[in-house]
């Protein structure tokens, strides 16, 4: 039982450490001043990969429940259009709960989500903390779980 309450203010507490770091992405959201100045990378092959328009169909969050606690975002046609020149254009009934809200954010590939992995999986948008992703022609998972946050799953409609 003692072990059980030490896991649970624990559990709080980050929950509210994580709440208070990205209470400020608003402020730190990235004009983007002239797309067009975007300089493709040497390997823009995950750009072309990931180019198109992707409708969110669920965000799962794992952090709150055990087994996860699965949001049904399919009625609210949030779409996600990714460009290859970097820029994510997010239109639809966006909530901040579930997800980016309406608007355009910068997108790059990452090598190291962790500062310390190296490993090559890793999607910043807005120079946020980058995920984890997956990726295939017809679905995208963006994993932010690892870092007790959600992940949210995508089919491509473009």
């Amino acid at each position: 039982m003692k072990h059980l309450l030490k896991l649970l203010i624990f559990s709080l507490l980050l929950i509210i450490a994580v709440t208070a770091c990205n209470s400020n992405q608003k402020e730190d959201d990235i004009p983007i001043d002239n797309p067009e100045e975007f300089i493709e990378p040497a390997d823009s092959t995950l750009y072309k990969l990931i180019s198109g328009k992707w409708q969110l169909m669920e965000v799962r969050a794992s952090f709150v429940s055990n087994p996860p606690f699965v949001y049904d975002c399919s009625e609210y046609n949030i779409v996600y259009e990714f460009k290859t020149n970097g820029v994510l254009i997010v239109s639809g009934e966006t909530d901040e709960s579930i997800g980016y809200t309406a608007g355009e954010y910068t997108y790059s590939f990452v090598d190291d989500v962790f500062g310390w992995l190296h490993l090559p999986w890793g999607l910043q948008i807005n120079n946020y903390s980058p995920s984890w992703y997956n990726i295939s022609s017809e679905e995208l998972i963006i994993d932010y779980s690892p870092l007790d946050g959600s992940t949210s799953c995508f089919i491509r409609i473009d």
